[in-house]
């Protein structure tokens, strides 16, 4: 959300978000897409590096803003991916060209080796005159690497050593800096990782290196249900700084709020809450609500390439400042994935079961699906060169949009359903 919420895409998990002032939505997504189920070898370094946050490898993620009521190209994470789209051979990361009207700009690339076993290796990272590499080393076969050493061009090291149990997941993490490969290597800060006899992650414990001693830093706990699905995350920085997120479920057993708060006067303040108001056929997310203490509102869409789809196409984020102002777009990405074809087709809706009235029309146009089960998502309008005018998110069967002020003249309707399915109607302004 604008001056409140900021989205930043990674591209390992796709989308990652900050939310309120300590709260992370990113978490929160993240936990919905997996139903509430924390995989320990996410917090491994390289154990869950192909994990995307919606369920395959992205090979290209489209961002554009909206601004003066339009659509505006931003920029484009491009992947390259082996065959078997297991593995990132290489990333790019280009910004919107307004000149040439493309993505041109590369800000960024990284590229990936593997051994012999498909183990990540090194990773060569150029943004602008700097590169950064990124060495892993293993001991025997196991799968995730015992040190991760980062160079940077100007000379400076950063390492992690990792320890692990019996079962990959990881429990120490200590990071350690120097200046130049000619000077030793000083800590910076240790994290430790506590399992219960389920093997669910319950501790985090930070501490950070001062005086030649490890400091208490922060720690988070986690609560499960019986279930084994998160109930609940406490971080503590110290006593007068606390976090907590609670999380539930709803009849189907699918994560669907949370709530954050934190510790002040000796008692629990809500700073905000994400919502889940509705899930497709597969239980995937449509509609995330959220809010926070300023009052601020957003607002995550989801669409998905056909009914039903556990595969998600596009994601869109909306704001308001109070619960009577109108939703404002802000940002929307695209997804395609490896192994799928360019330009994949997706159901379309026939053009029988979309009713426009009145055509030719005046003022308002009034948008109605033959079937009332059947929900619109997205109601965008273009010009007959193919220009976007007019973008609305909808969420309903039925739905009316205000057109006085457009010229006369002849429009392209596009409509996209909640389960992912598309139609385009004419129609005539007059």
């Amino acid at each position: 959300m604008k001056n409140n919420l900021h989205f930043v895409f990674s591209t390992l998990f796709t989308i990652m978000i900050t939310f309120m002032v300590t709260a992370q939505p990113s978490d929160f997504l993240t936990l919905l897409f997996t139903n509430g189920v924390i995989n320990p070898n996410s917090y491994a370094p390289v154990g869950n590096f192909n994990f995307e946050l919606f369920g395959a490898n992205t090979r290209k993620q489209t961002t554009e803003n909206w601004v003066n009521n339009a659509w505006r190209n931003e920029f484009q994470v491009t992947r390259t991916h082996s065959t078997d789209c297991r593995r990132k051979l290489s990333v790019k990361n280009f910004g919107w060209d307004t000149v040439s009207r493309s993505f041109i700009n590369l800000f960024s690339s990284d590229t990936f080796i593997y051994d012999a076993s498909n183990r990540l290796i090194k990773n060569i990272t150029t943004s602008g005159s700097n590169t950064f590499t990124t060495s892993y080393s293993y001991v025997g076969t196991r799968p995730q690497p015992d040190t991760i050493t980062e160079t940077q061009s100007f000379g400076s090291q950063y390492r992690n050593l990792y320890a692990y149990n019996a079962l990959n997941y990881i429990t120490t993490d200590v990071y350690q800096i120097r200046s130049s490969t000619t000077v030793p290597y000083e800590n910076s800060y240790r994290k430790t990782y506590t399992y219960n006899s389920n093997n669910l992650l319950i501790q985090y414990l930070k501490e950070d290196w001062r005086d030649n001693a490890w400091s208490f830093s922060e720690k988070e706990i986690y609560t499960y249900n019986s279930s084994n699905r998160i109930t609940q995350t406490l971080n503590i920085s110290n006593p007068s700084d606390s976090t907590k997120f609670d999380y539930t479920y709803n009849t189907q057993n699918r994560l669907s709020n949370m709530v954050g708060s934190s510790w002040s006067n000796q008692r629990w303040n809500q700073i905000g809450s994400l919502n889940v108001t509705s899930f497709n056929a597969k239980n995937r997310p449509l509609t995330v609500e959220f809010s926070d203490i300023r009052p601020s509102f957003g607002r995550y869409d989801f669409a998905y390439y056909t009914t039903g789809d556990t595969l998600l196409r596009q994601f869109t984020e909306q704001y308001r400042q109070t619960t009577t102002n109108p939703w404002v777009y802000d940002f929307r990405s695209t997804f395609e994935y490896c192994g799928q074809a360019p330009n994949v087709a997706v159901e379309t809706i026939s053009i029988g079961d979309i009713k426009l009235m009145p055509n030719p029309v005046t003022y308002q146009l009034n948008i109605q699906l033959s079937d009332p089960s059947v929900t619109v998502h997205q109601l965008s309008i273009y010009d007959i060169a193919g220009h976007i005018i007019l973008s609305k998110i909808s969420n309903s069967a039925t739905t009316t949009l205000d057109i006085a002020n457009l010229p006369t003249g002849l429009y392209l309707l596009k409509i996209e359903t909640t389960d992912g399915r598309r139609g385009i109607q004419k129609f005539v302004k007059q």
